[in-house]
């Protein structure tokens, strides 16, 4: 099976539309993909979470989130990586020969 990351949320003014949006596509990607979600915080922190597929998660999303964790990009290594205190974890790593040169 085949990874995706889903990227959404956001600074913008579509904020609320992007997880809508975002929520929608991951449902519908169904059981073909493995699928991260990783949200965007109005604030610019890119995280991932437990339940981030949930739509109740984003009613109170500061009391309702579970167990997040900040991803983070390193320049230079192909792969998406969520950073925690206790480790590292590279979540997608990405096929040398799918990467545009």
């Amino acid at each position: 099976m085949k990874n995706i990351a889903v990227f959404y949320g956001g600074k913008s003014v579509e904020h609320d539309i992007s997880v809508i949006t975002a929520m929608q596509a991951m449902v519908n990607l169904g059981n073909n993909y493995n699928v991260y979600p990783v949200y965007i915080k109005p604030d610019g922190t890119f995280i991932t979470a437990d339940n981030l597929m949930s739509a109740e998660t984003y009613l109170d999303f500061a009391n309702n989130v579970k167990n997040s964790r900040v991803v983070s990009f390193l320049l230079g290594l192909p792969c998406m990586q969520i950073l925690t205190l206790q480790r590292l974890v590279i979540i997608i790593q990405i096929n040398e020969r799918h990467r545009k040169r």
